[in-house]
C-alpha cells in the first residue's frame, strides 16, 4: 500500500482538511495535496513529524510493514500490535518488580557472627549407576517445510531422528504428532537460533504467547508467537527488528507446538 493512501486515510481520520493537516504540520496545503496524489516524495523531517502527529511509525506510513492491507486495515492491524507489545512490557515489568521486592524482603544473607558449629561428617554418597536413555522410536527431521500441501512435505525430510520415552510419556505416545524441524533465519532469535532443531508436536492450537508453527494461505510455514484477537491472529518474533504480523484466522492455521530445542541429536 502507497504512503499517499495512508497519509489520506490518517488525515480523514482525525476529520482534517488538507489546510488543517498543513498548519498542525508547518507544511503548506500545496504539499499536502501533491502528497496524497502521488505527485511529490516526502522528505523525511516532515514524515518524522506526521509519525508524530498520527501517532504510528514512519513504516507504516511509508508501507513498509502491513504492505498487503488496505489503509483503514493496516493502521487498526499497527494500533493492535502496539496495545499487545505494551501489554508485554507492563508483564516484564511487574515481574521484574516483584522478584526485587522478594529480595528484599529476605534481606541480606547471615554475618557469620553467631557461634561456629562443628560440621557433621556426612555419609559418603554412592554413585548411580548410568541409566541408559530409552527411546520410543525415531520420528522425521525436516530441513524445512514449504507449500500448502502437508502431504507434500516428505521431500524435506532431512534424516530421522530418536523421540525420547520422557517425551512420550508427557505428551502422549502417538508418534505421528511428533517431528523435528531445523530453524531457518534470525526471527526468534535469541530464542531459537538458525541451525538448531525444534522438537514440535501437532497440535492446532496454542496459548496466547507460546512458540508454534503457523502454515499461512500462500504457503509459508512461520516459527513465531501468536496471540489471538477476535478473528485475527497476531504473530510476532522474539526479535524485535522483525515488525508483528496480523492475518485474519481464516489465512493461517497452527500447525504444531514447539516443545523444545537442541543442536544435535539425542543420544
Amino acid at each position: 500500500m502507497q504512503f499517499d493512501e495512508r497519509l489520506k486515510y490518517l488525515r480523514n481520520e482525525k476529520g482534517l482538511s488538507e489546510k488543517e493537516l498543513a498548519d498542525e504540520l508547518e507544511t503548506t496545503e500545496t504539499t499536502i495535496r501533491l502528497l496524497e496524489k502521488r505527485k511529490l516524495d516526502v522528505k523525511i523531517d516532515l514524515l518524522e513529524k506526521m509519525a508524530d502527529f498520527f501517532g504510528v511509525s514512519t513504516k507504516l506510513l511509508i508501507g513498509t510493514v502491513f504492505e498487503n492491507l488496505e489503509p483503514e486495515e493496516a493502521v487498526k492491524s499497527y494500533r493492535l500490535v502496539q496495545e499487545l507489545e505494551l501489554v508485554r512490557k507492563q508483564e516484564k515489568e511487574a515481574a521484574a518488580a516483584k522478584a526485587s521486592a522478594i529480595a528484599t524482603e529476605q534481606g541480606p544473607p547471615p554475618s557469620g557472627l553467631g557461634p561456629v558449629s562443628t560440621p557433621i561428617p556426612q555419609p559418603s554418597k554412592q554413585r548411580r549407576p548410568r541409566q541408559d536413555t530409552l527411546y520410543a522410536s525415531k520420528v522425521a527431521l525436516y530441513r524445512t517445510l514449504s507449500g500448502t500441501n502437508p502431504e507434500e512435505w516428505n521431500k524435506f525430510i532431512e534424516e530421522y531422528w530418536p523421540l525420547t520415552v520422557s517425551i512420550t510419556n508427557i505428551y502422549g505416545d502417538d508418534l505421528s504428532n511428533y517431528f523435528y524441524l531445523r530453524v531457518e533465519g534470525e526471527k526468534m532469535s535469541p530464542t531459537l537460533k538458525e541451525g538448531e532443531v525444534m522438537l514440535i508436536k501437532k497440535q492446532s492450537n496454542l496459548q496466547n504467547n507460546e512458540v508454534g508453527l503457523i502454515l499461512c494461505d500462500w504457503g509459508e510455514v512461520i516459527t513465531a508467537r501468536i496471540t489471538r484477537s477476535v478473528d485475527k491472529m497476531v504473530i510476532y518474533f522474539d526479535n524485535q527488528t522483525y515488525p508483528a504480523q496480523v492475518h485474519d484466522d481464516s489465512q493461517c492455521r497452527i500447525l504444531g507446538k514447539v516443545l523444545w530445542k537442541t543442536s544435535q541429536a539425542p543420544k
